[in-house]
């Protein structure tokens, strides 16, 4: 059996909202939002890779690569370019 004051608490914390209503309020909003399935989903773009003419016109392109972190640095900004 509630008291008044316990009826008058619970007329409070519903004007109050789910903030506003007492742990228990709080805890049953907190499992809500837990549980909610909103379907939100983040589709990304596939990768896509170089083709084998694409990497022997990288080579082709500049044969006088004197150190392989130049011709790494060719292949990763052509990948850039072609996956942005």
């Amino acid at each position: 059996m509630k008291t008044p004051e316990d009826e008058a608490f619970d007329e409070l914390a519903r004007k109050q909202g789910d903030w506003g209503g007492g742990f228990k309020a709080k805890q049953a909003m907190a499992k809500a939002r837990i549980e909610d399935d909103d379907d939100i989903q983040d589709y990304k773009r596939p990768w896509v890779g170089l083709t084998d003419q694409e990497s022997i016109d990288i080579i082709k392109k500049d044969n006088n690569y004197k150190y392989p972190i130049q011709l790494l640095q060719a292949v990763m900004d052509a990948l850039k370019k072609k996956n942005s």
